[in-house]
C-alpha cells in the first residue's frame, strides 16, 4: 500500500463523514413504525440527495477499511425474552440502514468508527510518507517490481496468487542457498561430500 493511496483513503473517510453529518441534519423529523416494528428513515427530497452520494461511497469506504484493518462490523444480540440468532450489522451501512439487527445503531458509534478509520490512515499515511522518503527503499521496491513482472503478466493470464507466492519463496530460498554457500566457500570452509542439489532441494521442500 503505498503513501497516495493511504492518503486517498483518508480523504475517503472525511468525506463520508461530511456526508453522513450533512445527510443526518437533512431528514425530517422521524416516527418510529410501531405497525411494522422496524425503523425506517423517512425522507425528503434534500435527505434523498445526499443518500444516493453515501451509498456510491460505501463499497469504497468498506473497502478501504477492510485494507486498513479497521473492524466495521459490529453485533446484534437479541433480547433474551425472544431468543434468535446475533445478527452482524455493518456500522458503514447503518448511516443510511439504521436498524440491520434487533435495535437501532447508536450514531456514537457510527462517527465513532469513521474516527478509528480517519486515525490509521492518517497514521498508516505517516508511516508510508517516512518509506517513501528513504532512498533505498525506491531500490527495494524498484527490484521487487522488476521481479514481479513476469508474474504480473502471468497473472492476467489467470494465474493464481498462491502459485505466485509459492514460487518467489522457493526463489528466495534458493538465492539465500547461493550466497550462504559462496559465504562458506569464501571463508574456507570445505562443502567436500555435500551434495548442493540435494542441499538445495531440501531448502524449496
Amino acid at each position: 500500500m503505498s503513501y497516495f493511496q493511504v492518503k486517498r483513503y483518508e480523504k475517503l473517510f472525511e468525506e463520508f463523514e461530511r456526508l453522513t453529518q450533512e445527510y443526518w441534519s437533512a431528514l425530517p423529523e422521524q416516527h418510529h413504525d410501531s405497525f411494522l416494528g422496524r425503523f425506517k428513515y423517512t425522507e425528503n427530497e434534500e435527505s434523498l440527495r445526499v443518500r444516493m452520494k453515501i451509498a456510491q461511497l460505501l463499497p469504497l469506504v468498506q473497502r478501504a477499511a477492510s485494507y486498513l484493518g479497521v473492524s466495521y462490523t459490529a453485533k446484534s444480540i437479541p433480547p433474551a425474552a425472544i431468543g434468535g440468532v446475533i445478527v452482524p450489522v455493518d456500522l458503514f451501512q447503518s448511516v443510511i440502514d439504521p436498524q440491520q439487527g434487533y435495535e437501532i445503531v447508536d450514531r456514537k458509534h457510527i462517527l465513532d468508527t469513521i474516527n478509528v478509520a480517519k486515525s490509521l490512515a492518517a497514521e498508516r499515511k505517516r508511516k508510508e510518507l517516512v518509506y517513501m522518503l528513504l532512498p533505498w527503499n525506491w531500490i527495494i521496491e524498484i527490484c521487487a517490481f522488476i521481479i514481479r513482472i513476469p508474474f504480473l503478466i502471468l497473472r492476467r493470464a489467470g494465474l493464481p496468487p498462491k502459485v505466485e507466492e509459492n514460487i518467489i519463496a522457493h526463489a528466495i530460498k534458493i538465492v539465500a542457498t547461493i550466497i550462504l554457500i559462496s559465504w562458506l566457500t569464501y571463508k574456507g570452509i570445505s562443502l567436500v561430500g555435500i551434495d548442493i542439489v540435494d542441499l538445495i532441494k531440501s531448502f524449496i521442500k
